[in-house]
């Protein structure tokens, strides 16, 4: 069905508000009208996992940013990309989820999608947050990467397709 991006991501930032540090800041810079067809759960899934992950390595001065546009995609993100959309063209939802965490160690960049690995203690997580995160965005047909600069944070730029993109307001 086609979901509304910023009052699914809404709902998600006041689900896990929770265990957002008081002084951490999660801004949202979507278009009220922009959508996209997804299993609206399954792709709320996706944002609990990311705004999760990005809460855990956050500092009291913590920022979340969530941004979301229509791209004409020519070739894959940068970074590190995983998924069939990641070779498509055209008209693509971009949502990108950023943060000013410490970031993410260069040697364990290209595992961090990979079934249960952890950089966690043992008995906190299992390693699966960012592979459901993965099968899920491949299940709609799209693609996810990430960049990350120890010390500089992390982004995280999924890819979906969108139909009707030129009815929603967030083209450029």
């Amino acid at each position: 069905e086609s979901v509304l991006l910023r009052p699914l991501v809404a709902q998600t930032v006041g689900c896990v508000r929770g265990e957002v540090s008081a002084k951490s800041v999660v801004r949202l810079s979507i278009p009220d009208d922009l959508s996209v067809p997804a299993d609206i759960q399954r792709l709320q899934q996706v944002f609990v996992n990311l705004i999760r992950n990005a809460m855990e390595g956050l500092g009291p001065q913590g920022r979340i940013d969530i941004s979301a546009q229509v791209v004409q995609a020519s070739e894959p993100p940068a970074g590190t990309a995983l998924g069939e959309g990641c070779e498509a063209k055209g008209a693509m939802v971009e949502i990108r989820v950023t943060d000013n965490g410490p970031g993410i160690a260069p040697d364990i960049l290209p595992r961090i999608f990979d079934p249960f690995f952890t950089t966690k203690d043992v008995g906190h997580g299992m390693g699966l947050g960012l592979f459901v995160v993965y099968e899920i965005v491949d299940e709609h047909d799209g693609c996810i990467a990430v960049q990350s600069t120890p010390g500089q944070g992390a982004t995280f730029c999924i890819r979906l397709p969108t139909t009707g993109a030129e009815n929603n307001k967030g083209a450029q």
